[in-house]
């Protein structure tokens, strides 16, 4: 994707260790590089979307809330800079604070 020029998304459960690395790679191939982490502090609205929810990836095990409380217990936030939005929130605002944050990068960047 970087390579033809194009936008990437990595959408997972990030460590800061590897962290260091896309942003290597982004700086390699002329790419802004932006982090973006997604959480979701309401445990009762957390829990919600994930029971009974289907991704239907072929291959993939369907991901449930056990998995999700195990994950949460090990995850450290990753370092700045980057913006925080909350699942809990507005889409408006969360668009908000997103589309702040990658202006913010590429200003930075410029």
């Amino acid at each position: 994707q970087l390579r033809g020029r194009r936008s990437c998304i990595l959408d997972l459960v990030a460590r800061e260790e590897i962290r260091g690395e896309w942003e290597q790679l982004a700086n390699r191939t002329d790419a802004s590089f932006a982090v973006i982490e997604c959480v979701c502090h309401d445990l009762d609205t957390h829990r919600s979307r994930i029971i009974g929810r289907q991704r239907q990836i072929p291959g993939w095990y369907e991901l449930d809330w056990e998995h999700v409380e195990r994950g949460r217990q090990y995850y450290q936030p990753l370092a700045d800079p980057k913006v925080v939005i909350d699942a809990g929130q507005t889409l408006t605002d969360n668009l908000h604070h997103a589309r702040q944050h990658l202006a913010e990068q590429s200003r930075r960047l410029a």
